[in-house]
């Protein structure tokens, strides 16, 4: 009998060291395995040339520059090797900031070129993707253009890769209150969405909201179906020049602030922010400093630890973004460049993978 206790006693100890089981249903642990979250990243295609986004002040900011020489990325060759940079780094999926032109009637506005390239490259398997709508100022939706707009979106959504949230294509919408406008009533918002739901044949649509329990009530009547963000970085910044290390710990307080909704919660790590090439204004100069591989580490780090822990409210896939895999002009980006190589995707990577 002592004998067998000793050996059970050993038995157990090395099950709790080396996770085996010992013939009893264990609880469920935490594990830190990359299959357990899906975590990708905003892209945002300023970065063809036919825009007015690239700057001449680009150039005193040699760290976002990306590697190959040049802002403009939205090529066939650096889209399919961007491609091969967020999947070898453990990302799941590009977000895709998707455009309606709303004062040329177009939706093929040049914002929208590196999805086309993704959607041709030969390596896109390696990388799922969802379209974020950026309805926002000079791109909003309305009734008079909801008809045309949505036949693109159904289609998009047939494309192989395409990111679901229970088993549906998940579309979001970059803020409600403008549609909200247009449309005249929530009531006729939310039958538009669930027209789009009806002829879509199942969709998850989300919006992004500010902490508040006025925009998530609202969200809630107008009939999305989740709740996310684009970035917060308006919670971390203190002062003139704020440690980007406090924007992470600002953001984990919004993420749990969020989490008691009606509605799933898809969380956004905001890697950084610096609007320095852009600025136009004193006001403007306000930023994060401090970002590098750590920092990266320590934001995506926090990104996965909160969707392990708080499963509940979060999508059934653990979906989480990161702000931004390229937006240059306001300092969030991933991509390497010759000051910084591949420092801020080794940060992911150490974290992911």
């Amino acid at each position: 009998m002592t004998v067998n206790i000793f050996h059970a006693a050993v038995l157990m100890i090395f099950c709790m060291l080396t996770g085996c089981s010992t013939g009893r249903h264990q609880p469920a642990a935490l594990s830190e395995n990359k299959s357990n979250v899906q975590i990708g990243a905003y892209y945002f295609d300023g970065w063809t040339g036919k825009t007015k986004h690239i700057r001449e002040t680009f150039n005193d900011f040699p760290e976002r520059k990306p590697i190959w020489g040049s802002f403009v990325t939205s090529t066939p060759e650096l889209v399919k090797k961007q491609i091969d940079l967020a999947a070898d780094a453990g990302l799941d999926f590009f977000s895709f900031c998707w455009y309606f032109d709303h004062k040329n009637n177009s939706d093929d506005p040049p914002m929208n070129n590196a999805l086309k390239l993704y959607l041709r490259s030969p390596n896109r398997s390696r990388l799922k993707f969802y379209l974020m709508v950026a309805n926002h100022q000079g791109y909003y939706i309305d009734p008079q253009n909801w008809d045309r707009i949505k036949k693109y979106w159904i289609q998009a959504i047939k494309e192989p890769g395409y990111l679901t949230v229970n088993g549906k294509p998940l579309l979001v919408f970059f803020e409600y209150r403008k549609m909200l406008e247009n449309f005249g009533s929530k009531h006729a918002l939310r039958q538009a969405l669930l027209s789009l739901k009806s002829e879509a044949k199942g969709l998850t649509i989300g919006v992004c909201v500010w902490p508040g329990f006025n925009d998530v009530q609202e969200a809630v009547d107008c009939g999305f179906d989740l709740i996310t963000g684009y970035n917060y970085h308006g919670s971390g910044l203190t002062g003139l020049l704020t440690p980007v290390r406090q924007m992470a710990d600002a953001e984990y307080k919004i993420w749990e602030g969020l989490k008691n909704t009606r509605l799933p919660y898809i969380p956004v790590s905001t890697l950084n922010w610096d609007l320095r090439p852009w600025s136009d204004s004193a006001d403007r100069e306000k930023r994060l400093v401090g970002y590098g591989e750590q920092s990266v580490m320590h934001s995506v780090g926090s990104l996965k630890k909160w969707l392990l822990q708080n499963a509940g409210f979060a999508t059934k896939e653990k979906i989480g973004i990161l702000y931004a895999w390229n937006e240059y002009g306001e300092g969030g980006w991933l991509t390497p460049s010759l000051p910084m190589k591949d420092s801020l995707l080794n940060g992911v990577r150490r974290v992911l993978k």
